[in-house]
């Protein structure tokens, strides 16, 4: 490829090799069927890979040489958060200890900018958890994401702490409209419960003090 085509502002070469491999499978030939996804899969995030570049390019034209505003770092920040979902997509991570604390910090730092009503936080300890990041990350976005849409101009309470054998994670709002969430619907309460099982925990729902939904990510605690 030639270095014009690297660049980030190049267009994009698009490859029929996935349509083709997916026409000429046999039925029933799953070996063929998975690679083909594959390679599929890489094209995507080599496509997607590009818009970021151009994304970080004009966030960095945005910000200059200047200190960078609250909402442009956290676009600057959201830029980084797409390379990991990308090169997890690629070549996912093995699980590692981390501490839930400065991730949840960081989505609640970004979910303040962009939620009108108000988000509290309480995170009395680290949450040390064996996980991958990347997903654990997703499951508090989509938390965030569910008590937003209960309590769009509402209360919002996140809390980490230590609870024996266990670090919980617990999103609870002061919406009325929890049903959806209750019923276990909807493709954010489907992530976090996917997170769940591949890190050998649990959800958990109940009526929380503010009258809404709280919901509640138990994973496994380590020793750290």
């Amino acid at each position: 490829m030639t270095a014009a085509a690297n660049s980030p502002l190049a267009p994009v070469e698009r490859k029929e090799v996935s349509a083709e491999l997916v026409l000429r499978l046999a039925p029933g030939d799953h070996d063929s069927a998975a690679a083909a996804s594959a390679l599929g899969l890489n094209e995507l995030c080599h496509d997607l890979q590009q818009e970021v570049t151009v994304m970080e390019h004009l966030v960095s034209r945005l910000i200059g040489a200047r200190d960078p505003q609250p909402l442009e770092q956290a676009l600057r920040n959201q830029v980084e958060v797409l390379r990991a979902t990308l090169r997890e997509a690629r070549l996912p991570s093995p699980p590692r200890d981390l501490a839930l604390r400065p991730l949840v910090v960081d989505v609640v730092r970004t979910a303040r900018l962009v939620h009108p009503g108000v988000i509290d936080l309480h995170v009395p300890d680290e949450g040390l958890v064996r996980g991958v990041a990347s997903d654990v990350r997703r499951a508090i976005v989509n938390l965030l994401d569910n008590a937003r849409l209960a309590a769009p101009q509402g209360s919002i309470r996140v809390t980490v702490a230590d609870d024996h054998d266990e670090v919980l994670l617990e999103v609870e709002d002061d919406g009325s409209g929890t049903a959806r969430a209750f019923n276990g619907s909807g493709l954010g309460m489907a992530v976090v419960a996917d997170v769940a099982r591949r890190h050998n925990g649990t959800v958990t729902r109940r009526v929380g003090p503010l009258g809404g939904l709280a919901v509640g990510l138990h994973l496994p605690r380590t020793a750290g």
